[in-house]
């Protein structure tokens, strides 16, 4: 397909274990630019080589991650830096029905720009794969928790996996996150009620709210399930 159709920029949107391959292959044309879409490769090593071989072409890359440019997670990183829930302390995140190769790459960038782009200090994560589940061509957790401490202190707690609860909720499909400061609390989360028909632009709403005390309700922004700027 290169050679008979060669051109600019490329787009590497094939399931994981097949960037690499795709990659290596592209930059072997005279690319101005190159798009590898997450996650960068199946593995760690993947990952590093297709960056590195990106490098030694010095041109642009890019990686796509939706969730930083919707306007209910900016607008809930605007307000936390703006120091309206206190001194950030804890973000956690729960994410029923994925894991933490596809989806949990998002939830941890936005916790990390939430953070400011503070460094890790250290990850711990626990992974349970005994069902043998499967998903873009990989094998992935069934359940896992991955737990990370920032330099400056914040924690960032993400639960992923088939088999989690979302608060304890059994019967829907429900993904979100919970940042903590002190001592104030801003939550966001985002339902989804599955259908075999509807689009998923169309089954998913958003709930964005901020507390500032148990009786005290702030919103932020307008979102709602009218409004597709704050889907997920």
């Amino acid at each position: 397909m290169f050679r008979t159709c060669p051109t600019d920029i490329v787009c590497v949107s094939t399931y994981p274990p097949s960037h690499e391959l795709v990659t290596l292959a592209a930059l072997k044309l005279a690319l101005k630019a190159i798009l590898v879409e997450k996650p960068l490769g199946h593995s760690v090593a993947s990952g590093r080589r297709i960056l590195e071989a990106v490098k030694q072409r010095r041109i642009p890359m890019a990686v796509p991650h939706g969730l930083m440019v919707k306007r209910c997670p900016l607008e809930i990183i605007g307000r936390t830096k703006n120091g309206e829930i206190g001194e950030l302390k804890l973000v956690e995140i729960q994410s029923p029905g994925w894991d933490i190769l596809n989806a949990g790459i998002h939830w941890l960038n936005f916790a990390v720009n939430l953070n400011g782009q503070s460094p890790a200090h250290s990850v711990l994560a626990a992974c349970d794969k005994t069902t043998r589940t499967f998903r873009d061509g990989m094998q992935v957790e069934t359940v896992a928790v991955t737990y990370v401490q920032m330099a400056n202190g914040v924690r960032i707690v993400i639960q992923t996996g088939d088999t989690i609860r979302s608060n304890g909720r059994e019967t829907e499909r429900h993904s979100g996150s919970s940042v903590t400061g002190c001592p104030p609390r801003l939550s966001l989360s985002a339902r989804r009620k599955d259908s075999p028909t509807a689009p998923v632009s169309q089954s998913r709403s958003i709930l964005v709210t901020a507390v500032r005390a148990v009786t005290t309700h702030l919103p932020v922004g307008s979102l709602g399930p009218s409004d597709p700027s704050g889907y997920l």
